[in-house]
């Protein structure tokens, strides 16, 4: 009497596949290099304008590290885990490849980034830049910057 197994390893080989996957692709939010203002503001980067407002500029600007101390924090919480997990979740399921995923979950992170924009309060602006711009918001002026959070999904290599 002999006995033959059969070893049915198409999920794991699926799951292997998309874990792969995740090494090729990359989810950035952020700003991007076509992102630029108006000829008014010689085509200046979104970009620059962003890291000048992370950063600081010590002859225009205090640093407002909207991102590394507001956003980049924040995706540690119970705002941002279980939508992590989920797509974690649905990828190892086989119901989306994480280019999928990630396509869903880029929205979501845009959003978080443009509320910690408009959210962001401090440094407050000087009175000079209050009474310049006729409102208190640190972060944003003509609004470019806040309409300009976009997300990629990019491949690695």
């Amino acid at each position: 009497m002999s006995v033959k197994i059969t070893v049915d390893t198409s999920g794991w080989d699926r799951i292997k596949k998309n874990l792969l996957q995740a090494n090729r692709e990359n989810l950035k939010v952020g700003f991007f290099e076509d992102s630029r203002y108006g000829p008014e503001n010689d085509n200046l980067p979104v970009a620059t304008v962003a890291a000048w407002m992370e950063e600081g500029d010590p002859v225009k600007y205090p640093p407002r590290p909207f991102i590394r101390m507001g956003f980049l924090p924040r995706l540690k919480t119970s705002e941002y885990v279980p939508a992590f997990q989920q797509i974690i979740k649905s990828v190892l399921d086989g119901q989306s490849t994480f280019k999928q995923a990630y396509t869903k979950l880029g929205p979501v992170m845009v959003k978080g980034l443009q509320n910690e924009i408009i959210s962001w309060s401090t440094p407050p602006n000087s009175p000079q830049t209050v009474e310049s711009k006729g409102f208190n918001d640190p972060l944003i002026d003509s609004g470019k910057m806040l309409e300009r959070v976009d997300f990629k999904v990019e491949r690695n290599g």
